[in-house]
């Protein structure tokens, strides 16, 4: 490992906590790159040097300090990173105060490197899997069961096990559906930690950006209770922390690894749509099915499908957004009516005046279905 500037201003700021002195770390020149007294960065530490030169400790003390221009009593140790000097740290305190903290710094040093060092490989960790899992998802990578087994291993993940998915997208700034969601490194990493922290309880969870959606994925079997409840969870989570506005859908399961590709690429269909005909902000990706098979295909005729039932109606807003909530109520009179605050007389007065202009009865079944599509043809194309 290489001892770069930043590391080493991080040691200082740690270690100078432990002393009343000036803490300096040299790189493997010795040359001061970091140090509590950051007007002496970039000049030559001679204690430094010869702790190189040697390989041991270096004490300058009182008389040869005199022999120096800028030269103060102190010590210097070598830093090791498995068994190799990696650079120095020095401390100016006198002979008697170096001796007493050189010890303690120098193993102060070294823990703090192996730390930021074992920081940095779980980063690399980090990223390799999460990379893994967006090639999955994208299908960028190799489908074959036998690559996907040994990535399972190599990560700790289980390969045949249930799986579960949590897709969604948070509006940073809320534009036109068309536009791409990008979100900037530094959100992505806070979003990833909020995450991980208030879902300890599924350690093997990874996250996972995926061009403008986020999915989070569990190699682990979760109850429709459970999945409710991890849905509620995120979507409050992204509510409450960063104030944005998001939707979240609840994917089928997949049985092992190899199925997620398909799994997610069907997800994000539905998701595209549910996200714009549903005022829901938790939904399952099962309950759209129906509406992401009557739209895929044949557009022309479908829209002239919803011009034909809604003849006449086209015009009549407040209808149309009472027949939109009296299905999205499941066709509940008194759940409808309380959503849009009116009566319940003034309700069916509404239905009554739909089945008057378009010859078909909101609360009639085969009636209902019509108009459903209808409608959700209309809010799909707009």
């Amino acid at each position: 490992m290489q001892l770069t500037q930043d590391i080493a201003q991080k040691i200082v700021q740690k270690t100078k906590t432990l002393v009343d002195y000036v803490v300096n770390i040299m790189d493997t020149d010795g040359i001061i790159i970091a140090s509590s007294d950051p007007k002496r960065i970039g000049e030559v530490h001679f204690g430094a040097q010869q702790v190189l030169r040697t390989k041991r400790s270096y004490v300058m003390n009182d008389e040869r300090a005199r022999k120096y221009k800028n030269v103060v009593p102190g010590i210097s140790l070598p830093i090791r990173f498995h068994g190799k000097i990696v650079g120095v740290v020095g401390v100016g305190s006198g002979t008697e105060s170096a001796k007493q903290y050189g010890g303690i710094l120098q193993l102060t040093t070294e823990l703090l490197l192996e730390q930021i060092n074992q920081q940095y490989e779980n980063n690399l960790v980090q990223k390799s899997r999460e990379r893994f899992f967006r090639e999955l998802l994208l299908g960028l990578s190799t489908q074959s069961p036998e690559y996907l087994k040994y990535q399972a291993d190599n990560f700790e993940v289980p390969f045949e096990s249930p799986w579960n998915m949590f897709l969604f997208k948070i509006w940073l700034n809320r534009e036109d559906d068309g536009e791409i969601v990008k979100y900037p490194e530094h959100f992505r990493s806070r979003l990833r930690n909020t995450l991980e922290m208030n879902l300890f309880e599924y350690p093997k969870m990874q996250v996972v950006f995926a061009a403008e959606n986020v999915a989070t994925v569990f190699p682990y079997a979760l109850n429709p209770s459970e999945q409710e409840k991890m849905a509620e969870k995120i979507y409050t989570l992204v509510k409450n922390i960063y104030k944005k506005e998001v939707t979240v859908c609840i994917c089928e399961e997949a049985d092992r690894m190899d199925q997620l590709p398909g799994l997610y690429e069907r997800a994000v269909r539905v998701y595209k749509l549910a996200d714009r005909i549903t005022a829901h902000k938790v939904f399952r990706q099962n309950d759209f099915e129906m509406e992401y098979l009557f739209l895929k295909d044949n557009q022309q005729e479908i829209k002239e499908f919803s011009e034909k039932v809604f003849a006449g109606l086209d015009e009549e807003e407040m209808l149309l957004a009472t027949l939109d909530a009296f299905f999205e109520n499941n066709m509940s009179v008194s759940k409808t009516a309380e959503k849009l605050f009116i009566h319940r007389n003034t309700l069916t007065f509404r239905l009554n005046r739909i089945q008057q202009i378009t010859g078909l009865a909101p609360t009639v079944f085969r009636d209902a279905m019509k108009l459903y599509l209808a409608l959700l043809s209309r809010k799909a194309g707009n």
